[in-house]
Protein backbone atom coordinates (compact mmCIF):
# COMPACT_ATOMS: atom_id res chain seq x y z
CA UNK A 1 0.00 0.00 0.00
CA UNK A 2 1.44 3.36 -1.05
CA UNK A 3 0.45 6.44 0.97
CA UNK A 4 -2.01 8.67 -0.85
CA UNK A 5 -1.03 12.14 -2.04
CA UNK A 6 -3.69 14.82 -1.64
CA UNK A 7 -3.61 17.85 -3.94
CA UNK A 8 -4.25 20.95 -1.82
CA UNK A 9 -4.84 18.53 1.05
CA UNK A 10 -8.30 17.70 -0.31
CA UNK A 11 -9.42 14.07 -0.05
CA UNK A 12 -11.23 12.96 -3.24
CA UNK A 13 -14.78 11.62 -2.91
CA UNK A 14 -15.58 8.74 -5.20
CA UNK A 15 -18.28 6.06 -5.11
CA UNK A 16 -18.30 2.94 -2.96
CA UNK A 17 -17.92 0.72 -6.04
CA UNK A 18 -14.84 2.65 -7.17
CA UNK A 19 -13.18 1.63 -3.90
CA UNK A 20 -14.33 -1.99 -3.93
CA UNK A 21 -17.35 -1.54 -1.66
CA UNK A 22 -20.88 -2.33 -2.89
CA UNK A 23 -23.29 0.57 -2.34
CA UNK A 24 -25.75 -2.04 -1.08
CA UNK A 25 -23.31 -2.92 1.71
CA UNK A 26 -23.34 0.68 2.93
CA UNK A 27 -27.15 0.62 2.82
CA UNK A 28 -27.07 -2.63 4.80
CA UNK A 29 -24.79 -0.98 7.37
CA UNK A 30 -27.23 1.91 7.79
CA UNK A 31 -30.12 -0.52 8.13
CA UNK A 32 -28.15 -2.63 10.61
CA UNK A 33 -27.48 0.24 13.01
CA UNK A 34 -31.12 1.35 12.70
CA UNK A 35 -32.39 -2.12 13.57
CA UNK A 36 -30.07 -2.20 16.58
CA UNK A 37 -31.59 1.12 17.72
CA UNK A 38 -28.25 2.90 17.58
CA UNK A 39 -28.43 6.69 17.56
CA UNK A 40 -25.74 7.22 14.92
CA UNK A 41 -24.82 10.86 14.30
CA UNK A 42 -22.43 10.42 11.37
CA UNK A 43 -20.11 8.00 9.63
CA UNK A 44 -17.38 8.22 7.00
CA UNK A 45 -15.71 5.38 5.07
CA UNK A 46 -12.28 5.79 3.48
CA UNK A 47 -10.81 3.14 1.20
CA UNK A 48 -7.59 3.30 -0.81
CA UNK A 49 -7.13 6.86 0.45
CA UNK A 50 -10.45 8.20 -0.89
CA UNK A 51 -13.80 8.96 0.72
CA UNK A 52 -16.05 6.14 -0.44
CA UNK A 53 -19.17 7.07 1.57
CA UNK A 54 -20.25 9.45 4.27
CA UNK A 55 -23.48 10.39 6.00
CA UNK A 56 -24.62 12.85 8.65
CA UNK A 57 -27.89 12.26 10.47
CA UNK A 58 -29.97 15.39 11.06
CA UNK A 59 -29.63 17.57 13.03
CA UNK A 60 -25.90 16.77 12.79
CA UNK A 61 -24.02 18.18 9.80
CA UNK A 62 -20.61 17.40 8.24
CA UNK A 63 -19.10 20.70 9.34
CA UNK A 64 -20.27 20.49 12.98
CA UNK A 65 -17.60 19.67 15.52
CA UNK A 66 -18.63 16.75 17.71
CA UNK A 67 -17.33 15.83 21.13
CA UNK A 68 -15.25 12.68 20.69
CA UNK A 69 -14.40 11.93 24.32
CA UNK A 70 -11.60 9.33 24.59
CA UNK A 71 -10.70 9.48 20.92
CA UNK A 72 -8.71 12.38 22.39
CA UNK A 73 -6.43 9.81 24.02
CA UNK A 74 -5.27 8.54 20.62
CA UNK A 75 -4.49 12.11 19.53
CA UNK A 76 -2.51 12.56 22.75
CA UNK A 77 -0.60 9.41 21.84
CA UNK A 78 0.29 10.96 18.47
CA UNK A 79 1.57 14.06 20.31
CA UNK A 80 3.82 11.86 22.42
CA UNK A 81 5.11 10.20 19.26
CA UNK A 82 5.97 13.53 17.68
CA UNK A 83 7.81 14.57 20.85
CA UNK A 84 9.78 11.31 20.65
CA UNK A 85 10.58 12.09 17.00
CA UNK A 86 11.90 15.54 18.03
CA UNK A 87 14.08 14.06 20.75
CA UNK A 88 12.15 15.68 23.59
CA UNK A 89 10.80 12.50 25.13
CA UNK A 90 11.54 8.80 25.55
CA UNK A 91 8.87 6.26 26.44
CA UNK A 92 11.26 4.92 29.09
CA UNK A 93 11.33 8.28 30.91
CA UNK A 94 9.95 8.17 34.45
CA UNK A 95 6.66 10.08 34.59
CA UNK A 96 7.13 11.47 38.10
CA UNK A 97 10.55 12.83 37.21
CA UNK A 98 9.01 15.70 35.28
CA UNK A 99 7.17 17.07 38.35
CA UNK A 100 9.33 17.05 41.48
CA UNK A 101 7.50 20.17 42.66
CA UNK A 102 4.17 18.27 42.76
CA UNK A 103 5.36 15.47 45.05
CA UNK A 104 4.48 15.61 48.75
CA UNK A 105 7.06 13.88 50.94
CA UNK A 106 8.59 10.60 49.84
CA UNK A 107 7.39 9.26 46.50
CA UNK A 108 6.03 5.73 46.67
CA UNK A 109 8.39 3.33 44.84
CA UNK A 110 5.53 1.98 42.69
CA UNK A 111 4.90 5.51 41.40
CA UNK A 112 8.60 6.30 41.08
CA UNK A 113 9.18 3.47 38.60
CA UNK A 114 6.19 4.34 36.37
CA UNK A 115 7.24 5.24 32.80
CA UNK A 116 5.67 7.20 29.96
CA UNK A 117 5.05 3.88 28.22
CA UNK A 118 3.10 2.71 31.27
CA UNK A 119 0.89 5.79 30.86
CA UNK A 120 0.42 5.16 27.12
CA UNK A 121 -0.61 1.54 27.66
CA UNK A 122 -2.97 2.06 30.64
CA UNK A 123 -0.64 0.18 32.97
CA UNK A 124 -0.32 2.84 35.66
CA UNK A 125 -0.14 2.31 39.42
CA UNK A 126 -3.82 3.10 39.98
CA UNK A 127 -6.92 0.95 39.71
CA UNK A 128 -8.67 3.79 37.85
CA UNK A 129 -8.68 7.57 37.42
CA UNK A 130 -7.59 9.60 40.42
CA UNK A 131 -9.51 12.47 42.03
CA UNK A 132 -9.73 15.62 39.88
CA UNK A 133 -12.25 17.52 42.02
CA UNK A 134 -9.63 19.85 43.51
CA UNK A 135 -8.30 20.90 40.10
CA UNK A 136 -4.69 19.77 40.58
CA UNK A 137 -4.80 16.68 38.37
CA UNK A 138 -1.03 16.05 38.29
CA UNK A 139 -0.66 16.49 42.03
CA UNK A 140 -3.51 14.10 42.73
CA UNK A 141 -2.19 11.51 40.28
CA UNK A 142 1.31 11.45 41.77
CA UNK A 143 0.27 11.57 45.42
CA UNK A 144 -2.66 9.16 45.44
CA UNK A 145 -1.45 5.95 47.09
CA UNK A 146 -0.86 3.38 44.35
CA UNK A 147 -2.47 -0.05 44.39
CA UNK A 148 0.13 -2.05 42.44
CA UNK A 149 3.43 -1.71 40.54
CA UNK A 150 3.21 -0.05 37.14
CA UNK A 151 3.57 -1.96 33.89
CA UNK A 152 1.87 -5.07 35.25
CA UNK A 153 -1.87 -4.82 34.61
CA UNK A 154 -4.43 -2.89 32.55
CA UNK A 155 -6.64 -0.38 34.39
CA UNK A 156 -8.45 2.33 32.43
CA UNK A 157 -7.09 5.61 33.79
CA UNK A 158 -7.99 8.88 32.10
CA UNK A 159 -5.83 10.87 34.51
CA UNK A 160 -2.84 8.88 33.25
CA UNK A 161 -3.56 10.28 29.78
CA UNK A 162 -3.75 13.76 31.29
CA UNK A 163 -0.26 13.18 32.68
CA UNK A 164 1.03 12.71 29.12
CA UNK A 165 -0.41 16.11 28.16
CA UNK A 166 1.08 17.68 31.28
CA UNK A 167 4.50 16.20 30.50
CA UNK A 168 4.39 17.46 26.92
CA UNK A 169 3.31 20.93 28.02
CA UNK A 170 6.18 21.10 30.48
CA UNK A 171 8.67 19.96 27.81
CA UNK A 172 7.47 22.27 25.04
CA UNK A 173 6.10 25.29 26.91
CA UNK A 174 2.91 24.93 24.84
CA UNK A 175 -0.42 23.24 25.29
CA UNK A 176 -0.63 20.00 23.33
CA UNK A 177 -3.24 21.68 21.14
CA UNK A 178 -0.80 24.43 20.15
CA UNK A 179 2.08 21.97 19.86
CA UNK A 180 0.12 19.83 17.39
CA UNK A 181 -1.36 22.64 15.31
CA UNK A 182 1.60 23.04 12.96
CA UNK A 183 3.06 19.58 13.45
CA UNK A 184 -0.11 17.53 12.89
CA UNK A 185 -3.44 19.30 12.46
CA UNK A 186 -2.43 21.74 9.71
CA UNK A 187 -0.33 19.16 7.90
CA UNK A 188 -3.10 16.57 7.53
CA UNK A 189 -5.97 19.03 7.18
CA UNK A 190 -7.61 18.62 10.59
CA UNK A 191 -9.35 21.53 12.18
CA UNK A 192 -10.10 23.91 13.55
CA UNK A 193 -10.04 21.63 16.59
CA UNK A 194 -11.44 22.65 19.98
CA UNK A 195 -9.62 21.10 22.94
CA UNK A 196 -10.91 21.64 26.48
CA UNK A 197 -8.43 22.37 29.27
CA UNK A 198 -8.31 21.74 33.01
CA UNK A 199 -8.19 24.56 35.56
CA UNK A 200 -4.40 24.68 35.25
CA UNK A 201 -4.54 25.23 31.48
CA UNK A 202 -3.50 21.70 30.48
CA UNK A 203 -5.40 20.06 27.61
CA UNK A 204 -7.69 17.29 28.76
CA UNK A 205 -5.81 14.58 26.94
CA UNK A 206 -8.28 11.91 27.95
CA UNK A 207 -11.53 13.40 26.68
CA UNK A 208 -11.33 17.07 25.67
CA UNK A 209 -11.50 17.23 21.85
CA UNK A 210 -14.34 18.44 19.61
CA UNK A 211 -13.76 17.86 15.88
CA UNK A 212 -15.55 16.79 12.69
CA UNK A 213 -16.00 13.26 11.41
CA UNK A 214 -13.68 14.02 8.51
CA UNK A 215 -11.04 15.19 10.99
CA UNK A 216 -11.33 11.80 12.66
CA UNK A 217 -11.03 9.97 9.35
CA UNK A 218 -7.95 12.00 8.37
CA UNK A 219 -6.32 11.07 11.66
CA UNK A 220 -7.12 7.42 11.01
CA UNK A 221 -5.70 7.66 7.49
CA UNK A 222 -2.44 9.00 8.92
CA UNK A 223 -2.13 5.85 11.02
CA UNK A 224 -3.14 3.67 8.07
CA UNK A 225 -0.22 5.22 6.16
CA UNK A 226 2.26 4.47 8.96
CA UNK A 227 2.42 8.11 10.07
CA UNK A 228 3.26 9.55 6.61
CA UNK A 229 1.17 12.28 4.94
CA UNK A 230 1.83 13.70 1.48
CA UNK A 231 5.33 12.25 1.55
CA UNK A 232 6.25 13.74 4.95
CA UNK A 233 6.81 11.59 8.01
CA UNK A 234 4.61 13.08 10.75
CA UNK A 235 4.97 10.28 13.31
CA UNK A 236 8.33 8.64 13.98
CA UNK A 237 9.09 5.41 12.20
CA UNK A 238 7.79 2.51 14.25
CA UNK A 239 5.31 4.59 16.26
CA UNK A 240 2.24 3.21 14.51
CA UNK A 241 3.63 -0.31 14.90
CA UNK A 242 4.05 0.27 18.63
CA UNK A 243 0.64 1.95 18.88
CA UNK A 244 -0.90 -1.13 17.25
CA UNK A 245 0.84 -3.64 19.54
CA UNK A 246 -1.06 -5.41 22.32
CA UNK A 247 1.02 -4.37 25.30
CA UNK A 248 -1.88 -4.76 27.71
CA UNK A 249 -4.33 -7.57 28.34
CA UNK A 250 -7.44 -5.39 28.65
CA UNK A 251 -9.91 -8.21 29.33
CA UNK A 252 -10.26 -6.91 32.89
CA UNK A 253 -11.53 -3.52 31.67
CA UNK A 254 -15.08 -2.25 32.07
CA UNK A 255 -15.57 -1.55 28.35
CA UNK A 256 -15.53 -4.28 25.77
CA UNK A 257 -14.25 -3.88 22.23
CA UNK A 258 -14.72 -7.05 20.21
CA UNK A 259 -13.90 -9.15 23.24
CA UNK A 260 -11.00 -7.01 24.47
CA UNK A 261 -8.22 -8.28 22.23
CA UNK A 262 -5.54 -5.98 23.57
CA UNK A 263 -4.48 -2.37 24.07
CA UNK A 264 -1.60 -0.44 22.51
CA UNK A 265 -0.60 3.22 22.80
CA UNK A 266 -4.10 4.55 23.58
CA UNK A 267 -5.57 2.33 20.82
CA UNK A 268 -7.88 -0.68 21.23
CA UNK A 269 -7.46 -3.94 19.32
CA UNK A 270 -10.64 -4.85 17.46
CA UNK A 271 -11.73 -7.97 15.62
CA UNK A 272 -10.13 -6.50 12.51
CA UNK A 273 -7.54 -3.79 12.95
CA UNK A 274 -7.31 -1.13 15.67
CA UNK A 275 -9.61 1.53 17.02
CA UNK A 276 -9.60 4.92 18.73
CA UNK A 277 -12.68 4.78 20.97
CA UNK A 278 -14.61 7.48 22.78
CA UNK A 279 -17.58 7.07 25.11
CA UNK A 280 -20.94 6.93 23.38
CA UNK A 281 -19.76 5.40 20.11
CA UNK A 282 -17.10 7.82 18.87
CA UNK A 283 -14.87 5.53 16.78
CA UNK A 284 -11.94 5.60 14.36
CA UNK A 285 -11.34 2.09 13.05
CA UNK A 286 -8.11 1.49 11.10
CA UNK A 287 -7.73 -1.78 9.17
CA UNK A 288 -4.35 -1.70 7.39
CA UNK A 289 -4.80 -5.15 5.82
CA UNK A 290 -7.89 -3.93 3.94
CA UNK A 291 -6.75 -0.33 3.38
CA UNK A 292 -9.85 0.88 5.22
CA UNK A 293 -10.66 3.66 7.69
CA UNK A 294 -14.08 3.99 9.30
CA UNK A 295 -14.99 6.95 11.52
CA UNK A 296 -18.29 7.66 13.25
CA UNK A 297 -19.97 9.72 15.95
CA UNK A 298 -22.98 8.57 17.93
CA UNK A 299 -24.81 8.49 21.25
CA UNK A 300 -25.01 4.86 22.31
CA UNK A 301 -25.17 5.53 26.04
CA UNK A 302 -28.56 3.91 26.53
CA UNK A 303 -26.88 0.59 25.67
CA UNK A 304 -24.13 -1.05 27.71
CA UNK A 305 -21.08 -1.20 25.43
CA UNK A 306 -23.20 0.30 22.66
CA UNK A 307 -20.14 0.92 20.50
CA UNK A 308 -20.08 -2.81 19.86
CA UNK A 309 -23.43 -2.55 18.06
CA UNK A 310 -21.80 -0.22 15.52
CA UNK A 311 -18.82 -2.52 15.07
CA UNK A 312 -21.07 -5.56 14.66
CA UNK A 313 -22.95 -3.76 11.88
CA UNK A 314 -19.66 -2.86 10.20
CA UNK A 315 -18.32 -6.42 10.41
CA UNK A 316 -21.57 -7.96 9.17
CA UNK A 317 -22.38 -5.65 6.28
CA UNK A 318 -19.24 -4.03 4.85
CA UNK A 319 -16.15 -5.95 5.91
CA UNK A 320 -17.09 -9.34 4.37
CA UNK A 321 -17.76 -7.91 0.89
CA UNK A 322 -14.69 -5.70 0.47
CA UNK A 323 -13.01 -6.23 -2.88
CA UNK A 324 -9.38 -5.43 -3.55
CA UNK A 325 -10.38 -4.11 -6.98
CA UNK A 326 -12.96 -1.61 -8.14
CA UNK A 327 -16.44 -3.02 -8.72
CA UNK A 328 -18.74 -2.28 -11.66
CA UNK A 329 -20.79 0.82 -10.93
CA UNK A 330 -24.32 0.09 -9.70
CA UNK A 331 -26.38 3.21 -10.50
CA UNK A 332 -29.63 1.98 -8.94
CA UNK A 333 -28.00 0.98 -5.63
CA UNK A 334 -25.99 4.20 -5.57
CA UNK A 335 -29.15 6.22 -6.15
CA UNK A 336 -30.88 4.46 -3.25
CA UNK A 337 -27.83 5.14 -1.07
CA UNK A 338 -27.80 8.84 -2.02
CA UNK A 339 -31.52 9.03 -1.20
CA UNK A 340 -31.03 7.45 2.23
CA UNK A 341 -28.05 9.71 2.94
CA UNK A 342 -30.06 12.77 1.98
CA UNK A 343 -32.92 12.07 4.38
CA UNK A 344 -30.94 10.47 7.22
CA UNK A 345 -32.06 11.68 10.64
CA UNK A 346 -31.70 10.52 14.22
CA UNK A 347 -35.51 10.63 14.23
CA UNK A 348 -35.67 8.04 11.46
CA UNK A 349 -37.27 8.66 8.08
CA UNK A 350 -40.94 7.84 8.72
CA UNK A 351 -42.79 11.16 8.66
CA UNK A 352 -46.20 9.77 9.61
CA UNK A 353 -48.83 11.98 11.26
CA UNK A 354 -51.57 11.03 13.74
CA UNK A 355 -55.22 11.98 14.33
CA UNK A 356 -54.24 12.45 17.97
CA UNK A 357 -52.63 15.76 17.00
CA UNK A 358 -56.07 17.37 16.58
CA UNK A 359 -57.45 15.53 19.59
CA UNK A 360 -54.91 16.81 22.12
CA UNK A 361 -53.63 20.05 20.56
CA UNK A 362 -54.23 22.96 22.94
CA UNK A 363 -55.55 20.71 25.70
CA UNK A 364 -53.97 21.32 29.11
CA UNK A 365 -53.17 18.03 30.83
CA UNK A 366 -52.86 18.14 34.62
CA UNK A 367 -50.51 15.41 35.75
CA UNK A 368 -50.97 13.14 38.72
CA UNK A 369 -47.30 13.26 39.75
CA UNK A 370 -43.99 13.22 38.00
CA UNK A 371 -40.34 14.17 37.88
CA UNK A 372 -38.49 17.48 37.93
CA UNK A 373 -41.50 19.40 39.30
CA UNK A 374 -43.44 19.12 36.01
CA UNK A 375 -47.15 19.42 36.92
CA UNK A 376 -48.90 20.15 33.59
CA UNK A 377 -48.23 19.71 29.88
CA UNK A 378 -49.88 20.96 26.71
CA UNK A 379 -49.09 20.00 23.11
CA UNK A 380 -49.73 22.58 20.40
CA UNK A 381 -49.58 21.17 16.88
CA UNK A 382 -49.36 23.19 13.67
CA UNK A 383 -48.95 22.20 10.03
CA UNK A 384 -45.24 21.30 10.10
CA UNK A 385 -44.20 22.02 13.66
CA UNK A 386 -45.46 22.63 17.15
CA UNK A 387 -44.46 23.11 20.74
CA UNK A 388 -44.77 21.38 24.08
CA UNK A 389 -45.64 23.60 27.01
CA UNK A 390 -44.50 22.48 30.44
CA UNK A 391 -45.68 23.93 33.74
CA UNK A 392 -42.60 23.44 35.87
CA UNK A 393 -41.69 24.91 39.23
CA UNK A 394 -44.76 27.13 38.97
CA UNK A 395 -43.72 28.70 35.64
CA UNK A 396 -44.39 27.95 31.99
CA UNK A 397 -41.70 26.86 29.52
CA UNK A 398 -42.07 25.74 25.92
CA UNK A 399 -40.10 23.36 23.72
CA UNK A 400 -40.48 24.20 19.99
CA UNK A 401 -40.24 21.15 17.74
CA UNK A 402 -40.47 20.14 14.11
CA UNK A 403 -42.62 17.20 13.07
CA UNK A 404 -40.38 14.67 11.38
CA UNK A 405 -37.61 17.29 11.37
CA UNK A 406 -35.78 19.53 13.82
CA UNK A 407 -36.20 23.08 15.13
CA UNK A 408 -33.50 25.03 16.93
CA UNK A 409 -34.10 26.21 20.48
CA UNK A 410 -32.42 26.40 23.85
CA UNK A 411 -32.72 23.36 26.08
CA UNK A 412 -34.97 24.39 28.97
CA UNK A 413 -33.20 21.99 31.34
CA UNK A 414 -29.57 22.96 30.75
CA UNK A 415 -29.70 26.22 28.77
CA UNK A 416 -27.52 24.66 26.06
CA UNK A 417 -28.24 24.83 22.34
CA UNK A 418 -30.80 22.20 21.33
CA UNK A 419 -32.67 20.94 18.29
CA UNK A 420 -36.00 19.23 18.82
CA UNK A 421 -38.15 17.00 16.64
CA UNK A 422 -41.24 14.85 17.12
CA UNK A 423 -42.03 11.55 15.42
CA UNK A 424 -45.10 9.32 15.63
CA UNK A 425 -44.15 5.71 16.30
CA UNK A 426 -47.80 4.67 15.97
CA UNK A 427 -51.15 6.45 15.92
CA UNK A 428 -51.14 6.99 19.68
CA UNK A 429 -47.44 6.88 20.50
CA UNK A 430 -44.98 9.71 19.80
CA UNK A 431 -41.45 10.64 20.81
CA UNK A 432 -40.29 14.23 21.24
CA UNK A 433 -36.50 14.12 20.92
CA UNK A 434 -34.26 16.98 22.01
CA UNK A 435 -30.70 16.73 20.72
CA UNK A 436 -27.90 18.74 22.31
CA UNK A 437 -25.49 18.81 19.35
CA UNK A 438 -22.53 20.30 21.20
CA UNK A 439 -22.73 17.48 23.72
CA UNK A 440 -23.28 13.77 23.25
CA UNK A 441 -26.70 14.01 24.86
CA UNK A 442 -30.43 13.96 24.22
CA UNK A 443 -33.69 14.21 26.15
CA UNK A 444 -36.75 12.20 25.12
CA UNK A 445 -40.42 12.56 25.94
CA UNK A 446 -42.10 9.26 25.02
CA UNK A 447 -45.87 9.78 25.05
CA UNK A 448 -48.67 7.21 24.88
CA UNK A 449 -52.25 8.52 24.51
CA UNK A 450 -55.36 6.50 25.38
CA UNK A 451 -58.98 7.73 25.40
CA UNK A 452 -58.82 7.93 29.21
CA UNK A 453 -55.12 8.17 30.06
CA UNK A 454 -51.77 9.71 29.14
CA UNK A 455 -48.31 8.45 30.07
CA UNK A 456 -45.11 10.41 29.42
CA UNK A 457 -41.76 8.73 30.00
CA UNK A 458 -38.90 11.20 30.30
CA UNK A 459 -35.51 9.80 29.40
CA UNK A 460 -32.19 11.65 29.37
CA UNK A 461 -29.33 9.85 27.64
CA UNK A 462 -25.70 10.89 27.32
CA UNK A 463 -22.65 12.35 28.95
CA UNK A 464 -24.40 15.06 31.02
CA UNK A 465 -26.23 12.48 33.17
CA UNK A 466 -28.99 14.64 34.72
CA UNK A 467 -30.59 11.80 36.73
CA UNK A 468 -33.49 14.00 37.77
CA UNK A 469 -34.73 13.88 34.15
CA UNK A 470 -35.47 10.19 34.11
CA UNK A 471 -38.97 9.25 35.21
CA UNK A 472 -42.66 9.17 34.37
CA UNK A 473 -45.57 11.57 34.18
CA UNK A 474 -49.21 10.46 34.01
CA UNK A 475 -52.82 11.59 33.93
CA UNK A 476 -56.33 10.15 33.77
CA UNK A 477 -59.21 11.93 32.03
CA UNK A 478 -61.11 12.23 28.77
CA UNK A 479 -58.82 12.65 25.81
Amino acid sequence: MNPAFYQNNQIPETTPEAEGIPSQAVLDFMEGVAQRRVSLHSFLLMRHGNIAARCSYAPYTPERRHRVYSVSKSVTSAAAGIAVKEGLLRVTDKAAGFFPEEIDGILHPFTARMTVQDLLTMRTVHRGSTDTSKGRWVHSFLNTPPSHPSGTTFAYDTTGTHMVCAILQKLTGQTVHDYLRERLFDKIGMGPIYWEKCDQGICLGGSGIWCTTEDMARFGQLYLQDGVWNGERILPEGWVRDSFTSYSDNSSGNSTMDGCGGYGYFFWKTKYGWCAFGMGGQLIVVIPERDLVFACTANTMEHKDGQQLILDSLWESIYPVLSENALPENPSALERLREEQGKASVLGTDGKRSPWENRISGKRIVLDKGCDEITEIEFRFRETDGELLLVRNGGEQTIPFGIGEFRKSADIFTGLEAESGLKWVSDNNCILQMELPDQVHRHEFRCVFLPDAVTVQIKSVGGLRPDRLSGYLGALGEF
